[in-house]
């Protein structure tokens, strides 16, 4: 699980690595090394990774423009859907 550990790791943004790469890891090993389920590290590097990517990254701007889209979509597919069946 190390790997796919570092693999995520390495996603995050260059200035989140460089200062934090070194602690992460070493409380990755620690918490294996305790029996700490290896899946719940997985997932909390997965959060971080999201984390910095869409909160901090302003990429939050685009997640909420794609979701507005999807919304005008989805109300526009149903107004026509509506208009075609009438109840």
């Amino acid at each position: 699980m190390r790997p796919l550990y570092v693999f995520f790791l390495d996603l995050h943004p260059d200035e989140f690595r460089s200062e934090y790469s070194k602690e992460l890891l070493w409380i990755f090993d620690e918490e294996a090394a305790r029996g700490a389920s290896k899946l719940n590290l997985i997932l909390d590097i997965m959060k971080s990774f999201a984390r910095q990517w869409i909160l901090r990254r302003a990429a939050w701007k685009w997640a909420i423009g794609i979701a507005i889209g999807a919304l005008q979509v989805t109300v526009a597919l149903a107004g026509v859907f509506a208009a075609r069946h009438p109840h």
